[in-house]
């Protein structure tokens, strides 16, 4: 719900009808149309000469300015990539944190149309070459080092940041779809908290595979046991 409802100066009559309580009480015009429960006509009515300078409009700049700050302070997943230092050459690292921060497979090198589009177009000196045959020839044991290196010190990273909120809330998402020719069923845990600064943070914490019946109970174990391998609860 956006934030212009709590400052105060309207009321919502219904999903298409907004009610201005303070043009109302002198008498003026107050109703506003909210075409496919947009907001935009309340805060043109907010920012309009009526309004522009009332305790009003400064109260809903303030809450913006909060909110962006808010949004600004979440984490990404570029706070927690790896380093030059470590275990692990600096060219693994970057590597690694390029799959993880766009979210990208292994195989995405093997894709009919990746290598459409570097082979023939970048030079075989190109960095960008380089490193699409090193994870060719290497993802195995990118898998079972580099990625295992990074998930253990992110894992941690995260963890002793939830261990500091005083409470968490959850969102769950149970899905299926095509995957390399078979059917996929997956369940994703996303978990949310508050910091001492009044920080909103959120982390996804599982995307698990999730076969068999999607019921309660089954749903209910699965999130469990990602709660357990988080050490929440």
């Amino acid at each position: 719900m956006s934030i212009i409802w709590s400052i105060g100066l309207f009321e919502k009559l219904s999903s298409t009808k907004a009610l201005c309580i303070e043009c109302k009480s002198k008498g003026l015009k107050c109703e506003l149309e909210l075409p496919k429960s947009s907001v935009k006509s309340l805060k043109t009515h907010l920012f309009s000469k009526l309004h522009e300078k009332s305790e009003f409009a400064e109260k809903y700049k303030m809450m913006e300015e909060k909110k962006d700050k808010s949004q600004e302070k979440q984490s990404k997943i570029t706070d927690v990539l790896a380093t030059s230092s470590g275990n692990i050459s600096s060219f693994d690292k970057k590597v690694m944190n390029f799959i993880a921060s766009t979210n990208n497979a292994f195989n995405i090198v093997n894709n009919t149309s990746f290598k459409s589009l570097v082979y023939p177009n970048v030079p075989k000196s190109d960095t960008f070459y380089r490193f699409t045959f090193y994870i060719i020839y290497y993802i195995k044991d990118f898998r079972q080092t580099c990625f295992a290196y990074a998930y253990t010190r992110t894992k941690a990273i995260i963890e002793e940041e939830i261990s500091k909120w005083q409470k968490v809330s959850l969102t769950c998402d149970a899905w299926s779809g095509p995957v390399n020719n078979f059917f996929w069923f997956g369940l994703t845990l996303t978990v949310h908290g508050i910091t001492k600064k009044w920080s909103l943070k959120s982390y996804v914490l599982a995307v698990s595979h999730f076969p068999g019946t999607h019921s309660s109970n089954a749903i209910a174990e699965m999130i469990q046991k990602i709660l357990n391998a988080w050490k929440i609860g």
